[in-house]
């Protein structure tokens, strides 16, 4: 099940609609799940006892005020007090403590004063401006100006202590109030291509697993990575654009380091990787230390290790050369960018991934070996990884390879199948139950 952080969006919905998604897709872009009315099912979900239900397990709110008061319900909660949706939402998350960023549009010299849905507008942005708990509360213009500043906003959520404990409480509270709320998505299977389920049925059947199992526990993604190292550099300094801190993610750091240090690099990513919402491997994680003995990654988390710890499944840990030749019996998880337990074997930057195999040639040759004698899975990766890409591209193309992606392109194919690998178009959690339903049988 997924742990992602959930953002509650308040607002009102007929003046702030391109603001609502703007504000949505930058949610979405940090990883964390924006939970909107409007995508809700048409079945008299809108209630406010679902309404109540969404916000309270929700670990943020993010409240945006415009033009407009907002819908004033005719009967039920909020009609005798005359509130609207938007305020009860407000009033209910202050309520039950839920951490707050309130961001309000700044208002034309010409702006209606004088209606009542006016007066109550003004009433409530004063209500908000007025806040002496310490919530985050800022103006903005346009949508493109709010986008930025909800991206610094949700930095704080990861990098500020204050903001960060707050979040972390909701959470704690949120699970445990609502601890089976989360919709688990039902349970899909799909026939595998003949040639996957025959070396799916060996064991010595290799996964090579990428970001996207990270990212589908809840850990947050690039773009929030880089928008943190932003926002460390401004802290310390940084003015105007700055080239350096463009391109990849291993780029951005690796400048980042140049100019900071490597502790600077090492406490930014600490943050991100102890996000206030506790992380928790998910149903994937589980079935893959079941199904593969050998599992190589480059992501810096243990959520593999943990399902295997959980699971009781017996699985040693190669870093480095000293974990080399890992044991027979049992399986094996090959930390190819380090583990944030041992910070010093991180690989964040592009200087650390060319230097993987020199500082570590035992355990690159017998990683090298492995892969070029075994069939191939790869999950979650799109191989722009130097190492990962460096030891597809070493095995022979008469193995069997599978590339498994919902998001594959045409264009992406044809590189793909170059490499050996054929496409195989199923999410990550389809096809672990597409394998564990081929095994049992």
């Amino acid at each position: 099940m997924a742990t992602k952080l959930r953002v509650f969006v308040s607002s009102t919905m007929k003046d702030l609609a391109n603001e609502r998604h703007a504000v949505t897709h930058e949610i979405e872009r940090f990883n964390f799940e924006p939970v909107n009315a409007e995508v809700w099912s048409p079945d008299g979900s809108k209630s406010w006892e679902t309404i109540e239900k969404e916000l309270l397990s929700s670990h943020l709110v993010v409240l945006l005020l415009g033009e407009r008061y907002g819908h004033i319900p005719g009967a039920g909660p909020g009609a005798a007090e005359g509130f609207s949706v938007t305020h009860m939402e407000v009033s209910r998350a202050q309520d039950a403590n839920i951490p707050i960023l309130a961001f309000l549009k700044r208002l034309d010299y010409n702006t209606e004063r004088n209606t009542d849905d006016a007066r109550r507008r003004d009433l409530l942005r004063e209500e908000i401006t007025a806040w002496d708990n310490g919530l985050f509360t800022r103006y903005f213009d346009i949508y493109a100006d709010l986008s930025t500043k909800v991206s610094e906003a949700l930095v704080g959520v990861l990098a500020e202590s204050y903001l960060k404990e707050r979040v972390r409480a909701q959470a704690e509270r949120a699970q445990l109030f609502f601890p089976s709320f989360e919709s688990t998505p039902k349970r899909r299977s799909i026939a595998l291509p003949p040639d996957l389920s025959d070396v799916l049925r060996r064991d010595e059947t290799v996964l090579l697993a990428g970001a996207g199992m990270s990212l589908a526990a809840g850990y947050p993604g690039t773009h929030a990575l880089s928008e943190m190292i932003l926002a460390d550099a401004r802290k310390r300094g940084l003015r105007g654009v700055n080239l350096g801190l463009t391109g990849s993610i291993q780029e951005i750091t690796e400048n980042f380091q140049i100019a900071y240090g490597r502790s600077a690099v090492l406490e930014v990513h600490r943050s991100a990787f102890w996000p206030p919402q506790a992380v928790r491997p998910t149903d994937e994680h589980c079935l893959a230390v079941r199904l593969f003995k050998t599992i190589v990654t480059t992501n810096h988390d243990e959520l593999l290790e943990r399902a295997a710890q959980e699971n009781d499944i017996h699985c040693a840990v190669a870093i480095n050369d000293a974990d080399v030749p890992p044991p027979r019996d049992g399986g094996v998880i090959v930390k190819l960018a380090g583990t944030l337990s041992q910070p010093q074997s991180l690989v964040i930057t592009s200087g650390d991934a060319r230097r993987v195999r020199d500082s570590n040639p035992r355990l690159w040759s017998w990683l090298t070996r492995r892969i070029s004698e075994s069939p191939l899975v790869v999950l979650g990766h799109s191989l722009r990884d130097l190492n990962a890409r460096a030891l597809v591209e070493a095995r022979p193309r008469h193995l069997p390879g599978f590339i498994i992606g919902n998001e594959i392109g045409s264009f992406d194919g044809p590189l793909f199948e170059g490499l050996g690998l054929r496409v195989v178009h199923a999410d990550a959690q389809t096809f672990f139950h597409s394998v564990s339903d081929l095994l049992s049988r």
